[in-house]
């Protein structure tokens, strides 16, 4: 039962093709009359192949070899030929390569295998982009790992009126600083490179730090200003004075800065929403922007690190998000409550219920609607509420990712709901999103007044436009300025960016 090895010549190899040929068409039919005719046509096949054999090596033709291989012990008395030109062993790449039996074969084989080796690892090995020879400012080049080297930068934060006038050049991060030399700014009326450009600085800010032109002299020395402090202030101006400790925190870097500019719900790291807290709770000791910056640049490095330990920081934001979250569901859990009309997300509070945060509501909705109208009851069991009509979070700054926005006619919007709401008046409602709000109860069915803000702002994508951008965004992530996370593969999905 065992297998037997052997080697025969060209005739018996032939024979035993013959042969093998035979008995499968006696194992296939199991047929017992074909059984003597069968072994008597094998021994006439033998015989043939040993003349055959005799010939050849009186005219001194090559011959090849052939392993006998005997098969399971269940069909021991049914062998297996396997034939193995040595052809193959001379031409490996055309016919496979069996084990060599020499040793020309064995070494062959090896280098064959060596060159082939080293070829596959030169194709996959990523071209290195040296420090300051690549083109200046262009995504478009293979994503590498960015070899960081010390960075020389310093910072300064200015009054909205003043303008940086220093001999070396400056790097406006998030705000606009007159005297600039380059803009990483997500701001109305920026400069910032198209090359460069995404929805967030501190995104621009990590495009920026990941080209070769951010390592050459003029930039690796200049100064970092500002004129404003915010989260995503702060996150540009850390990752372009520390590119290394940028480059390895910028997943929570970007979804802290999109919670403090647009109130969303982190994509990537929800603990972002913990370093946004930390950020306004540190800064919140200064007196001015100045010593906001200062204050919480010197503690970055150690939040970035321990950012659990900070609860004092962060919980009495973290206790705000769990509690809107609680009075969402239970909104939820209500008919009519929560509902979107005409890309107007549409959210009737009860009487008493704190105000909902924007990264939960962001939570719900995504990016698929324009505007938010907040109504909070002030009589149970009745239509009267006061109204707060404002923009998606991201709704006020140039986007390339998310939708870009218009934002509406406001005084046409007043006037419209001056007239139509019962003598109630409205004014323009505070914040960059805020569009209006009544100052006062409005006593008519909510659906009502929907339907005013919907024929009146003519600036709202209707639904069947919200259905055809979405069907044709098939690959969001790419727009998503993917180039920053490409390594990390994050496949981040519809259902994540919530176009």
């Amino acid at each position: 039962g065992k297998p037997s090895l052997g080697r025969k010549p060209l005739g018996m190899e032939r024979a035993a093709d013959t042969m093998e040929g035979l008995l499968s068409v006696h194992r296939r039919r199991s047929s017992r009359k074909l059984a003597p005719l069968a072994t008597v046509l094998a021994v006439i096949a033998l015989t043939l192949g040993s003349a055959l054999t005799i010939f050849h090596r009186k005219i001194g033709l090559g011959i090849s070899s052939i392993t006998v291989i005997t098969s399971s012990p269940s069909r021991a008395a049914l062998p297996r030929l396997t034939v193995k030109n040595h052809r193959r062993c001379q031409n490996p790449r055309r016919y496979g390569a069996p084990p060599p039996t020499t040793r020309k074969h064995t070494a062959m084989a090896a280098s064959d295998g060596a060159q082939e080796n080293a070829q596959e690892k030169a194709a996959a090995a990523p071209v290195k982009l040296e420090p300051g020879k690549g083109p200046a400012f262009d995504p478009g080049t293979p994503w590498q790992i960015p070899s960081f080297q010390a960075s020389k930068r310093t910072f300064q934060c200015f009054g909205y009126d003043e303008a940086y006038t220093g001999k070396a050049p400056a790097i406006s991060c998030d705000g606009l600083v007159q005297g600039a030399s380059l803009h990483l700014s997500h701001w109305n009326n920026n400069k910032t490179p198209d090359q460069l450009y995404s929805d967030l600085s501190t995104e621009i800010a990590l495009r920026f730090i990941k080209t070769p032109a951010s390592r050459q002299d003029k930039w690796n020395t200049a100064v970092v200003v500002n004129n404003h402090f915010d989260t995503d202030g702060v996150c540009s101006a850390y990752a372009t004075l520390k590119p290394d400790l940028g480059w390895k925190h910028r997943r929570i870097l970007v979804d802290a800065a999109a919670v403090g500019d647009f109130d969303e719900w982190p994509r990537m790291n929800e603990d972002a929403l913990k370093l946004h807290a930390s950020i306004e709770a540190i800064g919140a000791a200064g007196e001015s922007d100045a010593d906001k910056y200062r204050l919480v640049l010197e503690r970055m490095d150690n939040l970035l690190e321990n950012l659990n330990c900070y609860e004092d920081l962060w919980g009495p934001y973290m206790k705000e998000i769990e509690q809107g979250q609680k009075n969402l569901e239970v909104l939820l859990s209500e008919p009519y409550r929560v509902y979107e009309d005409n890309g107007i997300a549409v959210v009737l509070m009860t009487q008493g219920m704190d105000d909902i945060p924007g990264p939960v509501l962001h939570k719900q909705f995504g990016f698929s609607n324009d505007r938010f109208l907040l109504a909070k009851q002030q009589e149970a069991d009745t239509d009267k509420y006061t109204y707060k009509y404002v923009m998606n979070g991201h709704g006020w700054a140039p986007t390339k990712q998310r939708p870009n926005l218009k934002k509406p006619y406001v005084e046409r919007l007043i006037s419209k709901l001056d007239k139509s709401t019962g003598g109630v008046k409205w004014a323009k409602a505070p914040g960059l999103t805020g569009l209006v709000e009544s100052k006062g109860v409005v006593d008519m069915d909510h659906e009502d007044v929907v339907d005013i803000f919907a024929t009146t702002d003519n600036t709202l994508r209707t639904l069947a436009v919200l259905k055809r951008e979405l069907a044709s965004t098939d690959d969001p992530t790419a727009k998503a300025a993917d180039d920053i996370f490409s390594s990390d593969k994050l496949g981040r999905s519809k259902k994540q960016l919530r176009y």
